[in-house]
């Protein structure tokens, strides 16, 4: 007889369809503490129970990073197992339904942010929860209170009154460092006001993860591309050029993501927006809606110089950072000369493959002076060891020197390999 039991206890996802959804995160942490588990014995427990989020990652890589709330393929297979653990629809809580409009790089981060007068609101549960909105890059601002985000990482107690690894808590809202509830222990730093840019940015944000799963799901690539091409349209006669310009974007952005297919990050999209004075969510749904000019981001236009020197002063350049000791690196001299290294690597090959050659050969000669430096540390310490009659092994070669070699693989312990093959056997 098949059970209608679920694998985990169906917590309610909070702030669904505002924009203080809880992220997933903040979730799984909540449940973890329901089960009265830690985070990583019920990701163990998730990963083992859906076969295709076992062959995308481990539970270790779930826990260590959390890149659970992009729109990558491991944060899609999360939010469904999630889901189907646990009969809650957890879709809201990350950005996965948005997979096929932005891209998954820099879209979230690690380390979440949080708001000091949200965490301070009283919660029917007693403690407070972590909002999606906190982990998204490049939201600085709490749209709500209009004031500043704080790192979770911060903490105003003392050090006496700090806990221990082992005992630290893993809930959103909570100091880790020393366990206070809504981050009392920094209570005494009153929140600082965010710029009108900063609320703007939070606000675009907060609407869009405000979005119920039939709403996203109308929103497409092909959507977002009419409402960028709509924008276009409106505010620069339809020159992707002049957007990205305006936008503080380099000059060919827009046009990639019309003409190549490429998939807009999320805080690019965001300067288009605030240049083009438009609402990121009709933007998406394929349609051009005005904003008011104290709603906008202001975007500090991109400022592009022309190089003044000649095909042959650059390839003097070239030539002079290879001559050099030791050679300038190609990012080294580009960065010097105000231009794109790629455009050095393509224009000089013959001249940019010497300089290259020569900084080559130069970090060989490098590493082999360091090998040799260690192999006679080692050499030494295995002669005080042989002089005193003990043994000669590499922990004990590398307790006298004071050098560790982590594996056989890398400078030290090749060095160390060496030394002990040379010595004579007993």
């Amino acid at each position: 007889m098949r059970s209608d039991r679920t694998l985990f206890y169906p917590l309610e996802a909070r702030g669904v369809g505002t924009a203080d959804v809880e992220s997933l995160r903040s979730y799984v942490e909540r449940l973890t503490l329901a089960h009265r588990l830690k985070p990583r014995s019920l990701l163990h427990e998730l990963v083992n129970s859906s076969p295709a989020l076992q062959k995308a990652t481990a539970a270790r890589h779930l826990g260590e990073g959390w890149y659970v709330h992009g729109t990558g393929e491991v944060a899609q297979l999360v939010a469904k197992a999630l889901t189907a653990s646990t009969t809650v629809d957890v879709e809201a809580c990350s950005l996965a339904r948005f997979s096929s409009m932005f891209c998954s790089v820099g879209l979230t981060r690690q380390t979440p942010l949080y708001c000091p007068v949200c965490v301070a609101e009283p919660s029917p549960s007693g403690l407070p929860y972590g909002r999606l909105l906190w982990v998204i890059a490049g939201v600085e601002a709490c749209p709500k209170h209009r004031v500043r985000l704080r790192s979770s990482d911060d903490c105003g107690a003392p050090d006496h009154e700090r806990l221990s690894l082992r005992a630290r808590p893993a809930v959103q809202g909570v100091c880790s460092s020393c366990g206070s509830v809504g981050f009392k222990c920094q209570a005494s730093c009153a929140a600082e006001a965010a710029t009108p840019e900063e609320v703007s940015v939070a606000e675009q944000v907060g609407k869009l993860v405000a979005l119920n799963q039939t709403q996203a799901s109308a929103m497409t690539g092909s959507s977002l591309m009419l409402g960028i091409r709509a924008a276009l349209d409106e505010c620069f006669e339809g020159k992707p050029v002049n957007a990205a310009l305006a936008a503080g974007l380099s000059r060919s952005t827009v046009w990639s993501w019309l003409k190549e297919g490429r998939l807009p990050s999320l805080m690019a999209l965001l300067k288009f927006c605030a240049a083009s004075k438009c609402d990121l969510v009709a933007t998406m749904s394929g349609s051009y809606q005005r904003l008011n000019r104290c709603q906008t981001q202001v975007a500090k236009p991109r400022r592009y110089r022309r190089n003044g020197l000649s095909d042959e002063e650059l390839r003097r350049a070239i030539s002079t950072a290879a001559a050099s000791n030791p050679p300038v690196a190609g990012i080294a001299l580009a960065k010097a000369l105000n231009l794109d290294v790629k455009m050095l690597r393509t224009r000089f090959p013959q001249e940019y493959g010497v300089l290259q050659e020569r900084r080559r050969a130069h970090w060989d000669q490098e590493v082999l002076a360091r090998r040799t430096e260690h192999e006679r540390k080692f050499h030494e310490a295995a002669q005080v060891l042989i002089a005193e009659g003990r043994p000669v092994t590499r922990k004990a070669v590398q307790r006298m020197t004071g050098v560790r070699a982590f594996g056989h693989d890398g400078n030290r312990g090749i060095a160390l390999d060496n030394v002990l093959r040379s010595l004579p056997l007993g």
